[in-house]
């Protein structure tokens, strides 16, 4: 075969479908980082994403893996000096308190408690680990742990609920939160919202800092140490109507959704961000620059605390550490039962999604086996039959966490 006709094969082979390459991939930012962890610096952010701990770059960026472990890693505080990051993990069970150079290493087991330990922050010094909990007594505490020997030292007790503590820049005080309801219920309005309070570690003595029946979350000294820095809101949003009265219109606004505010003192508050409808989370301050970052609607934020929030793209080499799809055989959990109107077929909820059953069985292996009717990663609740019965209305979360929106379902098979 002359080098003219090889030639002229080889271009043929190539133009055929089977020798195209793969398209060029496109980069895409990560969605769901969660418990965020400004450097002192501020300068990196530490978070957990798929269950390990990661760090990038402030500014955005491609994100490093720490640890890489099957179990929940979580919580992640930087070291003063920046070199060592102290994080939880349930990898015994229960959440225990570890370490880990921040530029990578194997991570050393600090705490050994059957109870919950989680770190909240270092001491100015970087010789203890600051932590809320719980040892052979029923009041809850705040700890510190010794790094180098693992000694545990009790600041104090008391009865209620308390945690998130975090040092003063001097450390001579920690501010902590006291009663509080979870982080997903940020709007809650009570006597048991989340308070502030302060711990002078030297005269021991409690002061409070803000009680207004709002909650108080991710609360941090700032930098300079003149204030707090925490999420919360300043206008009640309305509770359901009272039976028998008209459901008034709700309008959100910056007042009602929880946002960064900068708090100085029991009735001076100052709004630093002004979101609507989704809430601030997962807020961070630098222990030694004035920088904040924080979750929004799936988005990290980063921000002065003189400025603006902007939005920062986070990329990262993620790979499934488990098989994410398994063979079930449902047998309970239903919900939701709807009969159809010709009485032969129920539509009904179970693990969020709709499903249909026709009741009498029919011919054939498989013909009394239920259809699955959505395949939605939220929440598809309530079928509805139309009158003729060849839809389905039900309730879904597709328009946002906040909404609950009637959806149609195909046509019936």
């Amino acid at each position: 075969m002359s080098m003219r006709r090889i030639a002229a094969f080889a271009v043929i082979l190539a133009a055929q479908p089977g020798f195209a390459q793969l398209p060029k991939p496109t980069p895409v930012p990560l969605v769901g980082a969660r418990s965020l962890a400004l450097s002192p610096d501020g300068k990196q952010l530490a978070f957990s994403f798929q269950g390990d701990i990661w760090t990038v770059d402030a500014a955005g960026g491609r994100a490093v893996r720490l640890t890489n472990h099957i179990e929940m890693d979580d919580n992640p505080v930087w070291s003063p000096d920046g070199t060592w990051i102290a994080f939880s993990s349930n990898r015994y069970g229960n959440n225990e308190i570890f370490v880990i150079p921040s530029e990578g290493g194997a991570a050393k087991r600090l705490t050994w408690n059957s109870g919950s330990d989680v770190p909240s922050d270092w001491s100015p010094d970087g010789k203890t680990i600051l932590f809320s909990g719980r040892r052979d007594t029923a009041e809850n505490g705040l700890f510190s742990i010794d790094v180098l020997t693992g000694r545990l030292n009790l600041l104090m007790q008391d009865m209620m609920s308390i945690g998130s503590p975090k040092f003063a820049a001097d450390g001579k005080s920690v501010l902590y939160t006291r009663f509080g309801f979870p982080w997903y219920r940020p709007r809650y309005q009570g006597s048991a919202a989340s308070q502030l309070w302060r711990y002078d570690l030297a005269s021991k003595k409690r002061i409070e800092v803000r009680n207004n029946g709002f909650q108080h979350l991710w609360a941090s000294f700032d930098p300079n140490g003149k204030g707090v820095v925490a999420v919360t809101v300043t206008d009640k949003t309305p509770s359901s109507s009272f039976v028998g009265k008209p459901i008034p219109k709700f309008v959100d606004s910056p007042t009602r959704t929880p946002n960064v505010y900068a708090i100085d003192g029991p009735s001076k508050a100052r709004r630093l961000t002004s979101f609507v409808g989704y809430n601030v989370r997962f807020l961070t301050v630098a222990r030694n620059a004035e920088v904040a970052a924080f979750e929004n609607d799936g988005a990290i934020n980063v921000m002065a605390l003189d400025g603006k929030p902007a939005p920062i793209k986070v990329y990262a080499a993620i790979d499934d550490k488990t098989t994410q799809e398994e063979r079930l055989v449902l047998t309970s959990g239903v919900s939701d039962l709807s009969l159809s109107p010709d009485n032969k077929t129920f539509a009904f909820t179970v693990r969020g999604e709709i499903w249909t059953i026709p009741i009498e069985k029919g011919k054939g292996p498989n013909a009394d086996d239920a259809t699955q009717m959505t395949d939605w990663e939220g929440s598809d609740t309530q079928p509805i039959w139309t009158p003729d019965g060849k839809f389905l209305f039900f309730a879904s979360d597709r328009d946002g966490a906040c909404a609950s929106t009637a959806w149609r379902s195909p046509p019936r098979p």
